[in-house]
């Protein structure tokens, strides 16, 4: 899927118009608009996409660890704050379809504008503590988030061709740590900032993500849109057993992902647990997801038959999550290390 980089794409620009140089080299040439070219701005956008991808997952995590405080002074019933948790991750797939066509028309650095500004405006307006704002915030911010999810992979791989191991472990990094912190620090803000009042607790995460719009859109508004790679041959999948098996592997690996987010931190609040330290189970998972990202990987590649691994991994998955339901609760920072969902 990546294409060549930007400088490798300038030197053959360059090396085009030294072979049809200009009979008149003394006159004065427009300078010619170099998208990602220089090393400072390489720099920016690297800086810029690694901030875009902290924040898109704190919506997620923040919301899970004051649940029920949400329940208790909304009055939202138990199915109301299972659509409430569900409707972004919906969302995800709903918008997620349309974006590449989007990317194609308008440039995919404008649509991952649109998706900071829908993810802002989505978090401020839990600010608003009722039901109709929360439900709507769910809407927006999930359709940002899903834009994000398509566009950045493919801007990475693009503006970094020849650092994208780099590139996609520091995003990985971000997101992680984006909802690690949220998860970890909501609470806790809460408490020290606002008089232990979850609305503006939850909406202070529209803060950062108001930095990293400011930040990206100068870059996004003047850079001409360039397409990003679209899948070759992606036709013949559809008939591909194994590419359904491992479609629907990685579907509910990622299902997990999102229920641990939404649902470990008012499960364990059940199990008498308090608010804060159900937080921090939960921003520990996270992280925990990054060390497995960074060594699972070569590990597998080494394995002639990666199946024995996905089993062992998943029964791994459910001993740490009967452990986190129903085991000691001595053992819960264990269980939570063992969740490498």
């Amino acid at each position: 899927m990546p294409l060549p980089d930007s400088t490798t794409a300038l030197r053959t620009f360059t090396g085009a118009q030294a072979e049809t140089a200009d009979p008149h080299p003394n006159a004065t040439q427009p300078d010619v608009v170099k998208p990602h070219g220089d090393h400072q701005h390489k720099w920016l956008l690297g800086l810029s996409l690694i901030l875009i991808a902290c924040n898109l997952r704190p919506v997620f995590g923040s919301l899970s660890v004051v649940l029920p405080e949400i329940m208790r002074d909304t009055g939202l019933s138990a199915v109301g704050a299972s659509m409430l948790t569900t409707l972004p991750i919906v969302c995800l797939g709903l918008f997620s379809a349309p974006t590449p066509a989007l990317a194609r028309r308008y440039g995919p650095e404008r649509v991952l504008l649109l998706a900071l500004l829908l993810i802002t405006v989505g978090t401020v307006l839990r600010a608003a503590g009722t039901l109709a704002p929360l439900f709507a915030s769910s809407v927006l911010a999930g359709a940002g988030i899903a834009m994000g999810n398509v566009l950045l992979p493919g801007l990475v791989k693009r503006s970094f061709a020849r650092h994208t191991a780099l590139m996609t472990g520091l995003y990985t990094l971000a997101i992680c740590a984006g909802a690690a912190s949220a998860t970890a620090l909501t609470v806790p803000l809460m408490g020290a900032a606002f008089d232990a009042a979850w609305p503006p607790a939850l909406a202070f995460w529209a803060l950062p993500a108001i930095l990293v719009l400011l930040l990206w859109a100068p870059q996004a508004w003047h850079t001409r849109a360039q397409p990003l790679d679209g899948a070759a041959g992606g036709g013949t999948l559809w008939r591909d057993r194994l590419a359904w098996q491992v479609t629907a592997f990685m579907g509910l690996q990622s299902a997990l992902a999102f229920i641990v987010m939404g649902w470990l931190s008012p499960l364990l609040r059940e199990r008498g647990i308090g608010s804060a330290d159900a937080g921090y189970i939960v921003a520990v998972s996270i992280l925990t997801q990054l060390v497995t990202c960074l060594l699972v990987p070569s590990f597998a590649a080494r394995c002639r038959d990666q199946r024995a691994l996905a089993v062992g991994m998943s029964a791994l998955i459910l001993v740490a999550f009967l452990g986190l339901m129903v085991g000691p609760l001595g053992g819960r920072w264990l269980w939570a290390v063992l969740l490498v969902h």
